[in-house]
């Protein structure tokens, strides 16, 4: 009967553990929904991404320096859990796909990437 009873509580405990689990990845989805903007000097321009993630799992890119540069990019996005995001972009007849970390809160994005574990932060415009 220990043995037994021992079982159904740690059953349990996983359980309520994988609610848990599942409620932050939950959040930091619903977190990550809306436009977001990153500025940076490359040479003598200034160069803005912006970064809208709808919430169904779309992704829209948009890139631009001054008149030379404006470039838009499509594709989608997944959550993996509260801390990794895939994102998949296809530009000119190529699809690609990388796994980032990030954290999200109200105002600001930090996304990293898993390829060279650089760090771009963005801040909510939308």
């Amino acid at each position: 009967m220990r043995a037994l009873r021992g079982l159904v509580v740690g059953c349990a405990i996983l359980l309520l553990a994988g609610q848990a689990y599942g409620d932050a990845k939950d959040d930091a989805a619903k977190q990550l929904v809306g436009k977001w903007e990153a500025k940076q000097k490359v040479m003598d321009k200034e160069v803005t991404a912006t970064f809208d993630f709808s919430k169904d799992s779309k992704l829209s890119i948009k890139l631009t320096a001054g008149k030379d540069v404006d470039l838009s990019l499509n594709g989608t996005y997944k959550v993996v859990d509260e801390k990794t995001l895939d994102m998949t972009i296809t530009f000119m007849e190529k699809t690609m796909t990388e796994k980032w970390q990030f954290k999200v809160s109200k105002d600001t994005l930090e996304l990293t990437s898993t390829k060279d574990n650089k760090t771009q932060k963005l801040n909510r415009i939308k």
